[in-house]
């Protein structure tokens, strides 16, 4: 749980460690392995000379950053993606890209807040990260698509841990 706490900069309470410790347990996942990796990030440029050479790096399934959001993380966590997470699930193949996701998130929560309204942008998030994985990994078999929803829980578990006050007790898959 060290990772975890230095990727939030705080300690989480007791009771909210213990239930991502049990959650993390019960999907088998290592969290301080999840969260010591370092964020994967490309420049708009880079991403536009890669898109003229009809080169796809990243599969968003159709969940883009909203217009007017501004990626720079030097503005705080509202405008950096995934918060000290990795921004894509990197699989053979295409990654599944959860950029989109991760910056509708930081606008809902810089539109809202209210912490019951905050819910809504978790739940959302957690809907938008599932929709990506079961888009970019159609097959129910293939074990991307297994590793896929399972970083997008962690992420929806790290979320809701870090905000206990926004927490729904509800992860889908």
């Amino acid at each position: 749980m060290n990772a975890v706490n230095d990727a939030v900069g705080k300690e989480l309470p007791p009771e909210v460690a213990k239930q991502l410790d049990e959650w993390a347990a019960s999907q088998n996942l290592d969290l301080d392995a999840e969260f010591e990796e370092e964020p994967v990030t490309t420049s708009t440029e880079t991403q536009k000379a890669l898109a003229d050479k009809h080169i796809v790096m990243f599969n968003r399934a159709g969940v883009e950053p909203p217009p007017g959001y501004v990626y720079d993380p030097s503005k705080g966590n509202l405008n950096d993606y995934c918060t000290n997470s990795p921004d894509q699930f990197p699989a053979p193949g295409d990654n599944a890209d959860f950029s989109g996701a991760c910056a509708k998130h930081d606008m809902c929560y810089g539109a809202h807040q209210d912490p019951g309204e905050r819910v809504g942008c978790n739940i959302q998030l957690n809907k938008d990260m599932v929709h990506i994985c079961k888009s970019v990994y159609p097959n129910a078999a293939d074990p991307r698509r297994g590793g896929c929803l399972s970083t997008a829980g962690t992420y929806f578990a790290f979320v809701t841990a870090v905000h206990p006050s926004q927490w729904n007790p509800t992860i889908s898959g």
